[in-house]
Formats: C-alpha cells, structure tokens, sequence
C-alpha cells in the first residue's frame, strides 16, 4: 500500500514537472555563465532554423537556456560539399543566422569538420590517392573555417579517427577512414604510427581560423576503463608533444541507465563518474581542455523512478564536470526527446512536447550548488 502511495506521489511530481510554463528565476545558462562554463543544445537546420512553431518554440529553449549551441551533423563534409568542387552552405549559414539573432550571446560549436566516412561524401571516399586526398583535404578544411570565421567558434577538426567498432588496431579503417591513403607517420610517445591527416588538419585549421577552439573528438573516450580511453590520450599527448595546434579533446559521452538505474556507456560498459574524474585530471596535467561535445543520458523505460534516475545521473555528470577547471563544456546531443538521436529513450532534459524534464531540475541544481570551481586562462595551453 505505501509502494503504491509513494507512485502515486512520484507520477503526480512528473505530471506537476512536465506542466509547469517555461519560465524560471534562473536559466540555466545564468548558472553556467556563474560557473564559467559553457552548456549547448544541439540541433541541425531540419530541426531548428526553418520558421514553424515547434521550431519557433525550440529556438526559444535555445536562446533562454543556454549559451552554446551545436550544429549538428549539419557541418560534416557529406553536407557542405556534395559534389566535389561544389559548397553549400546555405542551411548551415541559417543556423548561424539564427543563433547569432537571439537576445542572449552563444558559442556555435560544428561537429565533425572531416573524419570517417559517414560523414564524408561519397565521391571523396571513392578517392585512393594520396596527393588528391591531401590537396581536397587542405582546399575543405581552407575553404569552410575562412566562411565562418568569426562565427564559429569551436570546431571537431578530426572525428572518430579512433577504433571503436570491433575492426583491427587502434585506427577506425577498413571502409571507414578514406583519410587514411594519405599516410602515416610515428607517434612520439608510443611504437604506433598515427595518421597524417590528424595532424595536417589541425595545422591548416590554425592556418585558416587561428581565434577558434580546436577539438579532437572520440567515442568511448571520457572515463577509465573505456575502449578508446587510453589510445585517446596517447594521441592527445602525442600531437602535444609535436605542438600540434589543438585546444582540446572532445568526449561523446552517451550515456544510459539500465533497469536497475545503473549507468553505462553506449557499449554496454559500467561509466564510471570517478574514473571518468580521473581521465579528465590526466588532460588537466597536459594543460589541454575537456569538452563534452556529445552528452545524453538514456533511461529504459517511462516510470517516476526511471526520471529520478537520470535526474540523478544528470547532476552527478555536471558536478564531476565542475570539479574540473579544465572541463569547459557540456553539449547535448539534441534539444528535446522529439528530436534525440535514440529518442524513444527520452535521453535530453525537455520533453518531446519541449517541457522541463526531472533531468533538467538534477542539471540546474548541479549547476547552482557547486561552489569553489576554479577558472583557468582559456589560452593557458602551452605544455
């Protein structure tokens, strides 16, 4: 009888949550400019820069909530040169427009400037030559950072170049990495060789967009004991190492809970937060910055516990994230569970009718009870 009097209290707290109007003393976004940190919502043109009242209606999460937004998938080489040669920028330039419109400043963050092969054109990954996978590789990077110089703000120059597929080595080929045929060359710190692409691109991105944060983002990343953790940071320290030109590692941290309300990464494996502060410190002690650039928490099933869950799981991320001067952001992975990537999971903080999840309350209380974080110079990355 208690059991059922304490659902019957939890499902009138969500009903009561999931209504109550969008409007708040404090946004979450005068917490985080509090806290010196930059928290994004993250939405491409199909989904946010046309005019329709749900968009209108997610812009206005945007521009109330918070103080960085992602591009999504909408800056990939697939979709800004389509055919060789040929560059359209008309959707991204609208999201641009967009966000630069809104009454509140933002970062714009663009996703994956070049990296595997989804995200390339199909034309390019067809290319096998090494001095015309080179010369394109220059001509894109060149061409797409001079258009948005001064707009964007902090790019993934290099995307999933790690294995976290199942294929063989560290590197993320097979079919996956047309890159590749431009070479190899040794690493610093290690007996592995790494791709000479990496380092070209952060070289001709520096060149092109010298005031922009440059990232390179991974997968399975974030904490210890996950996949990629360990050749990741063997590849940040290495690039260091060479004075590669990059600001910062990207950790796509997608998250979800299990029945038990445990919390795992995308691969099944138990995301540990204390293991997940312990990497962030070893980049901390290389001087290089932490972004999380793709964060979402999953949970099984649509219960009151479940949202107690992932509002629980959303504050102890953020406060982890806080403890870290060197962590500089925190980026969803879509804006609202309508327009999620794995959104019958309900991973965001807004609803899919765009209201105030449980989540959202564990994210602000994260933001607005930690005291003590420390700041550090944002140029302050010299080894």
């Amino acid at each position: 009888m208690r059991k059922n009097a304490s659902y019957a209290v939890w499902l009138l707290a969500i009903i009561i949550i999931f209504n109550v109007p969008h409007t708040y003393a404090q946004h979450l976004r005068e917490l985080a400019d509090q806290q010196d940190i930059l928290i994004g919502s993250q939405a491409g043109w199909g989904d946010f820069a046309p005019d329709n009242p749900v968009n209108k209606e997610r812009k206005a999460i945007v521009d109330n909530e918070y103080n960085a937004h992602t591009g999504g998938a909408s800056f990939t080489p697939k979709n800004l040169q389509p055919k060789e040669g040929e560059y359209f920028f008309d959707h991204t330039d609208q999201i641009v427009a967009a966000v630069k419109r809104m009454k509140n400043p933002h970062k714009i963050h663009a996703a994956h400037l070049v990296g595997r092969n989804a995200y390339m054109p199909s034309w390019w990954n067809q290319i096998e030559d090494p001095a015309k996978q080179e010369a394109l590789l220059k001509d894109h990077i060149e061409k797409v950072m001079t258009h948005y110089r001064g707009d964007v703000d902090i790019w993934d120059i290099v995307n999933e170049s790690l294995d976290s597929k199942g294929h063989e080595g560290r590197w993320n080929w097979g079919a996956n990495m047309c890159l590749k045929n431009i070479g190899m060359e040794p690493m610093s710190n290690t007996d592995a060789s790494i791709p000479k692409f990496i380092r070209l691109a952060f070289e001709w991105a520096e060149a092109a967009d010298p005031a922009s944060i440059k990232l390179i983002n991974e997968s399975q990343n974030a904490a210890l004991g996950e996949k990629n953790t360990e050749i990741c940071y063997e590849m940040v320290e290495d690039l260091i190492k060479r004075s590669v030109p990059i600001d910062g590692v990207g950790f796509q941290m997608h998250l979800k809970i299990d029945a038990e309300g445990k919390l795992f990464n995308s691969k099944g494996d138990i995301f540990s937060i204390v293991g997940f502060q312990k990497n962030m410190q070893r980049y901390a002690d290389l001087r290089i910055d932490i972004y999380i650039t793709e964060f979402d928490i999953q949970i099984p099933e649509s219960t009151p516990e479940a949202y107690q869950w992932q509002q629980r799981a959303y504050f102890d991320v953020v406060t982890a994230c806080l403890s870290q001067a060197r962590c500089r952001a925190i980026l969803m992975w879509g804006l609202d569970d309508a327009n999620a990537w794995h959104k019958e999971k309900e991973p965001t903080l807004f609803s899919k009718e765009r209201a105030p999840k449980p989540a959202y309350f564990g994210f602000q209380e994260a933001l607005k009870s930690f005291e003590g974080r420390e700041k550090v110079n944002q140029t302050d990355s010299e080894p």
